[in-house]
């Protein structure tokens, strides 16, 4: 009579109810931190926009190329349902295929809706800064020929500056404390930084990230 009870109650598990319900009223009434990483790929739009009254515009495309990348932030659920959130934090991504770096932080914010009880959409917008360069690999350096034919790194400019990345995606609740999911993080400006000290004789660098990754968070 003990398992009859417990497992079926209208064919459901009481204890799961009860303990799920439990759960949701703590998670209400507390702000929770959590951490992640990434991987993924990303795809690079660049150009470079000579100032001069003759000067042209070239432009680039990079991809794909690789990225990691971490987040810490804190989230916060509404009504004992759980369906409505709002989420803030921190995040880092870097990216280095021995051609082309990129170096991107930004404070995020997000709106999360839970769709049932384990898959989550969620949808926000970021504010911070973007290092984009790239990486001469050839045995010239500022016209010096290396010796031994050695490599030599050299950092051009490819478009840095401020950014507002929009980021949309989809989780997955494996329990109460891990999630995966997946991420797009698509530029909504150009990072742009002019070269140069005269304005007609510069050059303006332009760099758009399209970054495409797939997480994990914990949930404390």
């Amino acid at each position: 009579m003990f398992f009859i009870g417990f497992f079926t109650r209208g064919g459901g598990n009481i204890y799961a109810d009860e303990l799920e319900s439990s759960l949701a009223k703590e998670a209400d009434s507390k702000v929770a931190v959590f951490v992640g990483g990434e991987v993924g790929y990303g795809v690079a739009f660049l150009s470079a926009t000579n100032n001069s009254a003759n000067g042209g515009k070239t432009t680039e495309l990079r991809a794909p190329y690789g990225v990691v990348g971490g987040k810490i932030g804190i989230k916060k659920l509404f009504g004992e349902k759980q369906v409505v959130g709002l989420r803030g934090y921190v995040s880092y991504h870097y990216s280095n295929d021995g051609e082309y770096s990129s170096h991107q932080t930004a404070f995020n914010t997000e709106a999360v809706f839970n769709i049932g009880k384990r898959v989550g959409i969620y949808a926000g917008l970021g504010a911070g800064y973007v290092s984009n360069v790239a990486i001469s690999s050839n045995n010239f350096a500022n016209g010096t020929t290396t010796p031994n034919n050695q490599t030599t790194l050299i950092n051009d400019p490819k478009g840095s500056g401020f950014i507002l990345p929009v980021n949309v995606g989809f989780e997955v609740a494996l329990n109460a404390h891990h999630f995966v999911n997946f991420n797009v993080r698509a530029p909504s400006i150009a990072a742009s930084e002019r070269l140069g000290e005269k304005a007609e004789s510069s050059t303006t660098y332009s760099a758009r990230n399209l970054l495409l990754t797939l997480g994990y968070t914990y949930q404390f």
